[in-house]
C-alpha cells in the first residue's frame, strides 16, 4: 500500500507532530508500507532523503526556526506542498493520503481528494482542533473553523490522539465520528537511568516549547515556593517566551537553581530524561505529549495538569500527580511530595514504566493500517 503522508513539521523541524509521523510511518516501513511524506525545507537539510525506509521529501517553505512556525511560513509550505501533492497523485498514484493536523495538511487532502480521488483520513494533534484555548475555550477562531469543518467533513477518517481532543472536535462538529488512537513510545531508547547518570540534588525536568499555552512560567514561579534549595529545574527547549521565562528566572533570583538548555538534539534527549528525578508539564492546553510518555518510559514521576491527553496518560497518585491548570503553588507542592518522599517515588517510577510499556509505536503504526484497511474497504464495496 501507498501512503502519502503530509505534515509541515518532520524531525529534526517540529514538535510532537512531527516525531509521532516520524516513529509511526518508520514503523508501518518495517512493515511493508510504501510511505512517502511531505514536510518543509529548512536550513541545509535535504531536499529529499531515507529516512528508515521512508521517503522523505521536503519542499519549498519560508520556515526560518527549528521549533515555531508563522502563518506566512505555513502558507508558504501550504503551496508548494499542494503542487508536490498533486504530482505525487499523478505520476506515484499513492492509495491514501495521510494528513497531519486538520489545517494545513486536511485541506491539501481534501483539494488532492477532489481532483483525483484518492481518499484521505485527518490526525487531530490539538491545537489544530482547540485553537490553543483550553479543554472549554471556544476552540479554533470563526473562520478557521468554518474551513476546517469543511476538510474535516469531507475526509474519510478523523483520529484524535486522546479522548478529551476527540470530544473537542466532536463539539465542533457534532456530526463527525471520530476515533482515537494515542501516541507511542520507544521503551528501549527511553528507559530508566543508570547511576552514572543520575545528578545531585532533586532535578525536575520541563521538555517542550516555550509558548504560553505550555504553562513555563508557572513552573518557574512553582520552584520559587520550594523551600528545598536542592531542588532545581532544567527547562530543555525554546521558543518566542524564552527571554521573558530567563528575565522571570533572573527577577526570582533562580539563576542557580534554574538551567535553559535549550533545543536538546534528538539523540541527547533520553539522556536528558535519565539525568532528570522527576518530570513536570504545566501545560495549559495539549493533545497527547510525547514528553510524558517519554518521561514515563524513562521511569520518572511525572507532574501534569489536568487537560485532555495529559489526564489520559497520568493517573493521579499512581504513576504521578495530576494538579490544576496555571496553579503555581500545586507545581510546588507536588514537587515538594515527589521530592521529600522516596517510597511515593519509587512507586510512581514502577507504574510509569508499566504504563509506557503498554503503548510502543508499533501499537499505533497496526491501528493505524487497520484504519487504512477500512477505507480502502469501504471504497471498494
Amino acid at each position: 500500500m501507498r501512503v502519502l503522508v503530509l505534515n509541515h513539521e518532520y524531525p529534526p523541524i517540529g514538535g510532537g507532530a512531527g516525531n509521532a509521523a516520524h516513529y509511526t510511518m518508520v514503523e508501518l516501513a518495517r512493515q511493508g508500507y510504501d510511505v512517502r511524506v511531505i514536510t518543509s525545507s529548512y536550513g541545509d537539510l535535504p531536499s529529499r532523503e531515507n529516512d528508515e525506509g521512508v521517503d522523505v521529501i521536503r519542499v519549498p517553505a519560508l520556515r526560518s526556526r527549528p521549533l515555531e512556525t508563522s502563518s506566512i511560513e505555513i502558507l508558504s509550505w501550504v503551496a508548494s506542498a499542494t503542487l508536490r501533492a498533486m504530482r505525487e497523485a499523478v505520476t506515484w498514484k499513492p492509495d491514501i493520503i495521510h494528513a497531519y493536523f486538520g489545517v494545513p495538511a486536511g485541506a491539501i487532502g481534501s483539494w488532492t481528494k477532489s481532483i483525483f480521488g484518492i481518499p484521505y483520513l485527518i490526525s487531530f494533534r490539538g491545537r489544530d482542533v482547540h485553537g490553543g484555548k483550553g479543554e472549554d475555550g471556544p476552540g479554533i477562531g470563526v473562520i478557521l473553523r468554518q474551513v476546517s469543518t469543511r476538510v474535516w467533513s469531507r475526509a474519510d477518517a478523523l483520529v484524535a490522539n486522546s479522548h478529551g481532543l476527540k470530544r473537542i472536535a466532536e463539539r465542533i462538529l457534532p456530526t463527525v465520528d471520530v476515533g482515537v488512537i494515542p501516541n507511542g513510545i520507544d521503551t528501549d531508547r527511553f528507559h530508566p537511568e543508570n547511576s552514572d547518570e543520575r545528578s545531585n540534588g532533586f532535578h525536575v525536568l520541563y521538555v517542550g516549547r516555550l509558548e504560553p499555552y505550555k504553562g513555563v512560567s508557572d513552573l518557574i514561579d512553582a520552584v520559587s515556593m520550594v523551600e528545598n534549595s536542592a531542588v532545581s529545574l532544567e527547562i530543555a527547549g525554546d521558543g518566542s517566551m524564552r527571554s521573558d521565562l530567563e528575565a522571570q528566572t533572573t527577577r526570582l533570583g533562580l539563576c542557580d537553581r534554574v538551567t535553559f538548555s535549550g533545543a536538546v538534539e534528538r539523540d541527547q534527549i533520553p539522556s536528558a530524561y535519565r539525568r532528570a528525578d522527576a518530570l513536570c508539564l504545566p501545560s495549559i492546553v495539549e493533545g497527547m505529549s510525547n514528553v510524558v510518555l517519554e518521561g514515563l518510559a524513562s521511569g520518572l514521576p511525572v507532574i501534569v495538569t489536568d487537560i485532555p491527553g495529559s489526564r489520559d496518560l497520568v493517573q493521579n497518585g499512581r504513576s504521578g500527580i495530576v494538579i490544576p491548570p496555571a496553579s503555581p503553588a500545586s507545581i510546588a507542592e507536588a514537587i515538594s511530595t515527589i521530592s521529600t518522599d522516596t517510597v511515593v517515588r519509587a512507586r510512581y517510577a514502577t507504574a510509569a514504566r508499566e504504563k509506557a510499556s503498554t503503548m510502543g509505536w508499533k501499537q499505533v503504526a497496526d491501528a493505524y493500517a487497520s484504519v487504512y484497511d477500512c477505507i480502502l474497504r469501504e471504497r471498494s464495496t
